[in-house]
């Protein structure tokens, strides 16, 4: 009966297969990283999240993170339309329709515009061509689906997260160039997993 649960029991010689193979039994099944927690549970995909390569950056607050503007105009934020924000978000959607060079400041953007109809959802991509129909269009209950901008709140998680301090929630800063940064105080407590792994 032991060796059905956990087949590396001290004390205990291991059962093996007519082969000579010891018994994959339960526990064995379930821990390390072959297992069923590591290797099927825990990794998963997800919707909008990115990942990149960090770096430090001294002219950041501690409760910032910079966003390479790339990823900010591919992650979105779904933003109810209401009667406090309809004008805003039609002249959200007339941006879009305004031809965006590699020059200009990243100024955010709307990808998609949702509606639902007797109970199907409608999904129409705002482009250059028909930013300006869509925000004629644009009724109260409609769902835009905004890039990031200033001060939205991003979860950060630099795997693996072995303690609480690997999961942090910083306001974003849209920046140019490809890596996430941080405040150098904020640095230490990611790079510590580091020192716990080794």
């Amino acid at each position: 009966m032991t060796t059905y649960l956990d087949n590396q029991t001290s004390g205990i010689p291991p059962a093996r297969h007519i082969s000579g193979r010891p018994l994959k039994t339960l526990a064995q099944r379930l821990k390390g990283k072959e297992g069923r927690f590591r290797s099927n549970l825990s990794g998963k995909r997800v919707n909008f999240s990115a990942r990149t390569v960090i770096s430090p950056d001294p002219n950041l607050s501690i409760n910032e993170i910079g966003v390479p503007a790339e990823i900010a105009r591919e992650l979105t934020l779904p933003v109810r339309v209401t009667t406090q924000n309809l004008e805003w978000c039609k002249n959200l959607i007339k941006l879009t329709a305004q031809e965006e060079k590699p020059s200009d400041k990243y100024r955010p953007r709307v990808n998609y515009v949702k509606r639902y109809r007797e109970g199907l959802e409608q999904r129409m991509k705002v482009t250059e061509k028909n930013a300006d129909d869509i925000s004629e269009k644009l009724e109260l209950g409609f769902i835009i689906e905004r890039q990031l901008m200033d001060g939205d709140i991003a979860l950060f998680n630099r795997q693996p997260s072995l303690h609480r301090m690997s999961m942090m929630a910083h306001r974003i800063k849209v920046m140019p160039n490809r890596s996430f940064r941080f405040n150098l105080s904020v640095c230490p407590h990611i790079t510590l997993i580091l020192m716990v792994m080794k």
